[in-house]
């Protein structure tokens, strides 16, 4: 290849880089661009709330508080560790915070190899409530968040995000209005687009698992 031609691939470069257009790359979103290639997180969702059926009416009467959710070797396990939202992902940890005073969830990030770390916040967002667990989903690029807010349950679906930037995505929030007085505190994936969710016994609810099913959501 003689100077010419690579002179002018070199000027070719910076224009195909330039025509990668970012935007909104989700089609269920309302402001989807069907000319973007890159998702830039810019995605705009319509308030949307559902009602998760009931798959575990009682838990036993030993568990109290469920603060996270794990689907292992065909059973759940629950504990009461309050950390609360965490996950393994790669070669880190990854855990999200709730924050009483403003709602914000921020992320922060630790190798899995034992020690002692100093964390700071590698992100955040506007959770709009209160973060208690974590889930991904690698084979999609999808994790769901639950939470609570004045004890009226929601999740916020993740989605197309690169690498570890889990903010940086799609984030779309779906609320469960018809379950008052729910504390919705674990998550886990048990298989690709579904979700089980557990919630705390509560003065007026006992302690149970919901699944979610996030292929029957518009």
């Amino acid at each position: 290849m003689d100077r010419t031609a690579l002179i002018f691939l070199a000027l070719l470069m910076p224009a195909f880089a330039f025509s990668q257009q970012q935007g909104c790359t989700d089609t269920a979103a309302l402001n989807y661009n069907r000319e973007a290639v890159i998702n830039d997180g810019s995605c705009i969702y319509k308030p949307l709330s559902v009602k998760p059926p009931v798959l575990i009416k009682k838990l036993p009467k030993k568990v109290f508080e469920t603060s996270g959710l794990i689907w292992w070797r065909g059973s759940y396990w629950t504990h009461n560790f309050d950390c609360e939202a965490l996950i393994g992902y790669g070669d880190s940890l990854y855990l999200f915070s709730k924050n009483w005073a403003d709602h914000k969830c921020r992320l922060y990030a630790m190798p899995k190899d034992q020690g002692h770390y100093i964390l700071y916040p590698a992100g955040e967002f506007n959770a709009d409530g209160l973060i208690t667990g974590a889930a991904i989903d690698q084979n999609a690029n999808q994790m769901v968040l639950c939470g609570y807010k004045n004890y009226l349950p929601f999740v916020w679906i993740l989605s197309d995000f690169v690498n570890s930037d889990f903010f940086g995505g799609n984030k779309r929030r779906v609320d469960f209005k018809e379950l008052p007085a729910t504390q919705t505190e674990g998550v886990t994936c048990i298989r690709e687009g579904v979700y089980s969710i557990s919630a705390e016994r509560t003065k007026v609810n006992r302690a149970k698992i919901f699944l979610l099913d996030l292929n029957e959501i518009p």
